[in-house]
Protein backbone atom coordinates (compact mmCIF):
# COMPACT_ATOMS: atom_id res chain seq x y z
CA UNK A 1 0.00 0.00 0.00
CA UNK A 2 1.10 3.24 -0.50
CA UNK A 3 0.30 6.37 1.71
CA UNK A 4 -0.45 8.42 -1.30
CA UNK A 5 -3.37 6.52 -2.27
CA UNK A 6 -5.27 7.49 0.83
CA UNK A 7 -8.62 9.93 0.49
CA UNK A 8 -9.42 11.84 3.21
CA UNK A 9 -12.84 12.09 4.33
CA UNK A 10 -13.47 12.77 7.86
CA UNK A 11 -10.47 15.09 9.56
CA UNK A 12 -10.41 15.81 12.97
CA UNK A 13 -7.37 17.44 15.19
CA UNK A 14 -3.98 15.38 13.82
CA UNK A 15 -6.24 12.64 12.36
CA UNK A 16 -8.79 11.51 9.94
CA UNK A 17 -10.52 8.70 8.88
CA UNK A 18 -11.31 8.01 4.66
CA UNK A 19 -10.24 4.89 2.43
CA UNK A 20 -6.55 3.57 1.46
CA UNK A 21 -6.82 1.25 -1.42
CA UNK A 22 -10.89 0.08 -0.58
CA UNK A 23 -10.22 0.20 3.23
CA UNK A 24 -11.23 2.11 5.62
CA UNK A 25 -8.59 3.41 7.51
CA UNK A 26 -7.56 5.98 10.48
CA UNK A 27 -4.50 8.26 9.50
CA UNK A 28 -3.26 9.52 12.57
CA UNK A 29 0.18 12.14 12.56
CA UNK A 30 2.95 10.65 14.43
CA UNK A 31 6.75 11.69 15.39
CA UNK A 32 8.04 15.27 15.51
CA UNK A 33 7.27 15.83 11.54
CA UNK A 34 3.90 14.88 12.03
CA UNK A 35 4.85 11.47 9.41
CA UNK A 36 1.17 9.74 8.93
CA UNK A 37 0.13 6.06 10.40
CA UNK A 38 -2.54 4.21 8.61
CA UNK A 39 -4.90 1.63 10.56
CA UNK A 40 -7.74 -0.34 9.77
CA UNK A 41 -11.36 0.66 10.92
CA UNK A 42 -14.75 -0.42 10.40
CA UNK A 43 -17.36 0.76 8.79
CA UNK A 44 -18.98 1.67 11.92
CA UNK A 45 -15.86 3.02 13.54
CA UNK A 46 -15.64 5.48 10.35
CA UNK A 47 -19.62 6.40 10.33
CA UNK A 48 -18.88 7.19 14.11
CA UNK A 49 -16.14 9.01 13.52
CA UNK A 50 -17.58 12.27 14.12
CA UNK A 51 -18.10 11.03 18.07
CA UNK A 52 -15.20 9.24 18.77
CA UNK A 53 -12.76 11.44 17.87
CA UNK A 54 -13.17 13.78 20.25
CA UNK A 55 -12.61 11.27 23.01
CA UNK A 56 -9.15 12.13 23.64
CA UNK A 57 -11.30 14.87 26.29
CA UNK A 58 -12.82 12.19 28.16
CA UNK A 59 -11.98 8.36 27.05
CA UNK A 60 -9.78 7.19 24.68
CA UNK A 61 -10.80 3.83 24.51
CA UNK A 62 -11.71 3.93 20.73
CA UNK A 63 -8.33 5.61 19.65
CA UNK A 64 -6.51 3.21 21.84
CA UNK A 65 -8.29 0.02 20.21
CA UNK A 66 -7.40 1.40 16.73
CA UNK A 67 -4.01 2.46 17.15
CA UNK A 68 -3.32 -1.00 18.77
CA UNK A 69 -3.99 -2.71 15.77
CA UNK A 70 -1.75 -3.63 12.69
CA UNK A 71 -0.26 -0.56 10.48
CA UNK A 72 -1.46 -1.37 7.83
CA UNK A 73 0.88 1.64 5.95
CA UNK A 74 2.82 4.86 7.25
CA UNK A 75 5.08 7.42 5.42
CA UNK A 76 8.09 6.33 7.36
CA UNK A 77 8.21 2.87 5.23
CA UNK A 78 5.47 2.93 2.06
CA UNK A 79 6.14 -0.43 1.09
CA UNK A 80 6.31 -2.86 4.15
CA UNK A 81 5.85 -1.77 8.08
CA UNK A 82 7.86 -3.08 10.26
CA UNK A 83 5.62 -5.69 11.97
CA UNK A 84 4.93 -5.93 14.91
CA UNK A 85 3.09 -7.57 17.97
CA UNK A 86 -0.38 -5.37 17.70
CA UNK A 87 -3.24 -6.08 19.79
CA UNK A 88 -6.25 -5.71 18.06
CA UNK A 89 -7.63 -6.53 14.50
CA UNK A 90 -9.87 -6.53 12.19
CA UNK A 91 -11.18 -9.11 10.33
CA UNK A 92 -14.32 -9.38 7.67
CA UNK A 93 -16.31 -12.75 8.06
CA UNK A 94 -16.57 -14.69 4.66
CA UNK A 95 -20.21 -15.53 5.19
CA UNK A 96 -21.88 -11.84 5.46
CA UNK A 97 -18.72 -9.28 4.94
CA UNK A 98 -19.16 -7.56 8.57
CA UNK A 99 -16.33 -6.46 9.94
CA UNK A 100 -14.88 -7.58 13.79
CA UNK A 101 -12.20 -6.39 16.25
CA UNK A 102 -10.42 -9.04 17.91
CA UNK A 103 -8.22 -8.56 20.88
CA UNK A 104 -5.20 -10.79 19.92
CA UNK A 105 -2.30 -9.14 21.96
CA UNK A 106 -1.52 -12.82 23.44
CA UNK A 107 -1.61 -14.42 19.66
CA UNK A 108 1.87 -14.68 17.88
CA UNK A 109 2.78 -13.18 15.14
CA UNK A 110 2.32 -16.25 12.30
CA UNK A 111 -0.29 -17.92 14.41
CA UNK A 112 -4.05 -18.92 13.69
CA UNK A 113 -6.67 -17.70 15.84
CA UNK A 114 -10.38 -17.68 15.67
CA UNK A 115 -12.91 -15.12 15.36
CA UNK A 116 -16.51 -14.92 16.07
CA UNK A 117 -18.66 -12.70 13.52
CA UNK A 118 -20.78 -10.13 15.75
CA UNK A 119 -23.35 -10.23 13.38
CA UNK A 120 -24.01 -13.57 11.77
CA UNK A 121 -22.24 -16.15 14.67
CA UNK A 122 -20.17 -17.60 11.86
CA UNK A 123 -16.68 -19.26 13.25
CA UNK A 124 -13.55 -18.37 10.70
CA UNK A 125 -9.58 -18.16 11.60
CA UNK A 126 -7.64 -15.57 10.64
CA UNK A 127 -3.45 -15.31 10.42
CA UNK A 128 -1.82 -12.79 12.56
CA UNK A 129 0.53 -11.46 10.03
Amino acid sequence: MDYKNYKRIKVGPYQSVGILEGLYVFEILTGIADVPEYYRITKEEFDSYDQWNTEYITDLKTLFTIVNRKCVCNGYNRVNPVPRNYHYDVAPCPICGHETVSEVGKVQLGTLYEVACLQCGNNFTKLKD
